[in-house]
């Protein structure tokens, strides 16, 4: 369906679509953005990620494993969708050819202490549905580490992922860019 429909309102368009057809089906409607953290995830095509503790510190927060029996479309699909998705959000994330300010940017040149001070409504988002992410408290990087760090976890109840915040991959790419400079 979503590959039939216009761009126009597409998210939007889908979710009504299948609200109104599965209704009976579903705990609650699908909104727009539920819609696209569907069509994004990988499951759908057999291939589920495992997260976890050890998983989150060790693997960067996901590890994907394949399982065709899981595959509800095809390889082919998912590939035409993904592509539909990244257009939109080509086309929406322009600004007429104007640079945009970047917040990655901001961080690279002015320090993170910087921009947090100056901006201070900064989140971190869930990677999987887009949602605000709050601290869970702290957990170890590693089984070898002495250090911790911040867990998050997504407060959309229907998501509930967790992730650390620098994880042990994080701080290696860190020390590593220091010590090149």
């Amino acid at each position: 369906m979503f590959l039939k429909v216009d761009e126009r309102g597409i998210y939007k368009k889908v979710a009504e679509k299948v609200n109104q057809n599965h209704s009976s089906m579903l705990s609650e409607p699908l909104d727009s953005r539920k819609i696209k953290r569907i069509l994004k995830n990988s499951v759908y095509i057999g291939k589920p990620k495992i997260t976890g503790d050890m998983v989150e510190a060790e693997y960067d927060g996901h590890v994907t494993v394949s399982d065709p029996d899981l595959a509800y479309v095809t390889q082919d699909v998912f590939d035409r969708v993904q592509e539909k998705i990244r257009k939109i959000e080509e086309k929406h994330s322009s600004n007429g050819g104007t640079k945009v300010v970047e917040m990655k940017s901001l961080i690279k040149e002015f320090g993170l202490d910087t921009v947090k001070n100056n901006i201070p409504d900064i989140a971190v988002l869930c990677p999987d549905c887009g949602e605000r992410m709050v601290k869970n408290g702290q957990k170890e990087l590693g089984k070898d580490s002495n250090l911790k760090s911040h867990n998050w976890i997504c407060k959309n109840k229907n998501c509930g992922r967790q992730r650390l915040a620098p994880n042990k991959k994080n701080l290696e790419k860190i020390r590593d860019t220091r010590e090149k400079e």
